[in-house]
């Protein structure tokens, strides 16, 4: 019998080397088109539209597998597009003005993030919002004219801001000058000035103060401070009742609504009780405020059915009242004298000696449904100007102007319930 013949292992036909040399070299190349595929196409890439009035400028960023696009210092003017946006982390300011840092109104904290849907850009800050575009997305597909286009699928986001942004029309004769902006963002800056008939926009923040001017001058004519409130919209209050806001739908769409635009109008005129019909003192029986003339002024404006004439006297209702932001349940009255401009001074019987003959009825009836009293005062006012910002008060708490010495003439007692 013939014997078997024991092929060793470690011996190679030349068919078998070039075999084994074939399969290295597959293999090798499948290495190389692994790697070049890492090098080229490991990235996420976004098109960025800046849809919000800023400059978008791309202060400092962590690259994404050794990528950093755009380069730091970049910026995204208003309606243009980073088309080319590669970064792990990103810091972005946003700014009204894009060589000035002084203009910004914060800094997003943007981070390429994964979710159910793939990746996104994301802010951590809260400031800007990204939503994504099938129209600014891309398919990959390599165009030779656009030398900017990336050779593989692109991401397209809008930016917007995540705070409201208004714009405000000067529908008054007189210029507005910003003192105090607080809040998220705030913006602009401290001295911007509404003049009489112009429109700014680009205010942003949760309290604006304005002092208010003749067209052109410099006198001081009155303070607005103005609340931006909210009843399920967002909408603008001026607690010391001089400025009041009306919402401008053109302007609004023209911005797509990316500017909640409003028009101001101002009344320098204090609220006051008419003096015709009952005898106030005041020297006229005017029914309505009337530069030049004196009235009983009212701290928390006209809050309309709170005073009425009847019967020959001015009666107040106790009635709750929504009074800057919250809920009023009585009023304050003080004798003023007004000039051309409405600027109050001084009324008939302040700081004089003399006499005052008043008869008072009680409107509460001492139940716990009545958690307020009724009283009549003397007490200092160091400021004759109207508003509840100019008040002090006497009691330990004092009141927005401080503490102040008063005398009581006549109070009900004070159910709290």
């Amino acid at each position: 019998m013939p014997r078997p013949q024991h092929r060793d292992p470690l011996r190679r036909t030349k068919r078998d080397r070039k075999r084994v040399q074939r399969i290295r070299t597959q293999a090798m190349g499948m290495e190389r088109l692994e790697t070049r595929t890492m090098l080229t196409d490991p990235y996420v890439a976004f098109n960025l539209v800046n849809q919000t009035d800023y400059y978008l400028v791309f202060t400092e960023g962590t690259a994404q597998n050794g990528r950093l696009g755009p380069s730091e210092g970049t910026t995204v003017a208003p309606g243009l597009n980073s088309p080319f946006s590669i970064f792990t982390t990103y810091s972005v300011d946003v700014r009204s003005d894009a060589s000035d840092a002084g203009t910004s109104i914060g800094t997003a904290s943007v981070s390429t993030v994964a979710n159910s849907a793939g990746y996104n850009p994301a802010d951590s800050s809260g400031l800007l919002t990204f939503t994504y575009d099938e129209e600014y997305s891309t398919n990959g597909a390599y165009d030779p004219g656009a030398p900017n286009y990336p050779p593989w699928y692109t991401n397209g986001f809008l930016v917007t801001l995540d705070v409201e942004t208004w714009g405000w029309n000067n529908t008054s004769p007189y210029d507005l000058e910003l003192t105090a902006v607080s809040g998220a963002g705030a913006s602009p800056a401290v001295g911007t000035v509404i003049a009489a008939g112009a429109s700014v926009s680009g205010f942003v923040g949760d309290t604006f103060e304005f002092d208010i001017l003749p067209a052109g001058g410099s006198e001081i004519l009155g303070h607005s401070v103005i609340n931006v409130l909210n009843n399920g919209n967002d909408y603008l209050l001026d607690t010391n009742n001089l400025a009041t806001f009306n919402y401008n739908a053109d302007d609004s769409e023209a911005s797509g609504y990316t500017v909640n635009w409003q028009d101001i109008a101002i009344n320098l005129s204090p609220a006051v009780i008419p003096n015709d019909g009952w005898t106030g003192g005041m020297g006229n029986t005017s029914p309505a405020v009337t530069p030049g003339q004196s009235f009983w002024a009212l701290d928390y404006g006209s809050e309309t059915g709170r005073w009425t004439i009847e019967d020959g006297a001015a009666w107040q209702s106790n009635a709750p009242f929504d009074s800057g932001g919250g809920t009023n349940y009585g009023s304050r009255a003080f004798p003023a004298s007004l000039d051309a401009n409405y600027q109050a001074s001084y009324g008939p019987g302040s700081g004089f000696d003399g006499l005052w003959q008043m008869d008072i009825k009680i409107g509460s009836t001492g139940s716990s449904d009545n958690s307020f009293v009724e009283t009549f005062y003397l007490a200092e006012r160091e400021d004759p100007r109207v508003g509840p910002q100019y008040y002090a008060d006497g009691s330990a708490d004092g009141g927005p102007a401080g503490w102040s010495r008063e005398i009581d003439i006549m109070e009900t007692r004070w159910n709290s319930g």
